[in-house]
C-alpha cells in the first residue's frame, strides 16, 4: 500500500508538472483530498505520508495565494516584502531615502477600498473557475488569501508610518473589517 501511495504522489506531482499554471491546484486538491481521506480512516502506518501530503497542500495553496495576492495587485507584496529586506541592513529612518514616498503611495492607491471590494469579486471567480463546487479548499483557501493580504497590508501601514509619517487611509482595521464582511462560503461563492 506505501508503494502505491508513493506511486500516487509521484503521479501527481509529473500531472502538476505537465501544467505548470496550474500546478499549486492539481497539487492542493490531489494532497489535501489525500490527507482528509486517509487521515480519517485512521491508518497509523500511512502517518508519515499524510503528514506528507498535508505538508505538499499547506506549500500549493501557499504558493497559490501568493500567486493570486500578487495577480490581484500587481506590486504590493513586491513592494512589502523588498522593504522587509531592506530593513533588515538599515533602519525606518533611513528606508525613506532609498524608497521614495511616491512609490508607497502609488502601492497604497492600489489597494484602495473599491479595489479591494473589486479583487475579492474576482478573486472569488478564479476559486469557483479552479476548484470545484464541493471542494472544501474554496473556504480555506480564501480565508488563507484574506489572512495574508491583510498581514501584508499590516506591515505596509507599519512601514507607511514608519518611514514617512503617513497614516494610512484605510487602516489594516478597515481593510480586515472589509475582508471579514467576505463570506467564503456564500451560495454565489
Amino acid at each position: 500500500l506505501r508503494k502505491m501511495v508513493f506511486t500516487l504522489f509521484e503521479w501527481v506531482n509529473s500531472i502538476a508538472d505537465s501544467k505548470p499554471k496550474y500546478r499549486n491546484i492539481v497539487i492542493s486538491e490531489n494532497m489535501y483530498f489525500f490527507f482528509r481521506t486517509v487521515s480519517d480512516r485512521k491508518l497509523e502506518f500511512l502517518g508519515d505520508l499524510v503528514s506528507s501530503s498535508y505538508e505538499a497542500f499547506e506549500v500549493s495553496s501557499d504558493a497559490y495565494v501568493v500567486s493570486s495576492v500578487e495577480y490581484h495587485f500587481k506590486g504590493f507584496r513586491e513592494f512589502v516584502d523588498e522593504v522587509e529586506v531592506l530593513l533588515e541592513r538599515t533602519t525606518y529612518e533611513d528606508l525613506k531615502f532609498v524608497k521614495p514616498r511616491e512609490d508607497m503611495r502609488r502601492i497604497v492607491a492600489k489597494v484602495s477600498k473599491p479595489n479591494i471590494e473589486a479583487a475579492i469579486g474576482q478573486f472569488q471567480d478564479r476559486l469557483i473557475k479552479h476548484f470545484k463546487s464541493d471542494s472544501l479548499l474554496r473556504p480555506l483557501i480564501a480565508t488563507k488569501f484574506f489572512k495574508y493580504f491583510c498581514s501584508k497590508y499590516k506591515s505596509l501601514e507599519k512601514i507607511a508610518y514608519k518611514c514617512y509619517g503617513e497614516i494610512l487611509h484605510p487602516s489594516h482595521g478597515e481593510v480586515l473589517s472589509w475582508l471579514n464582511g467576505q463570506d467564503p462560503v456564500n451560495e454565489s461563492f
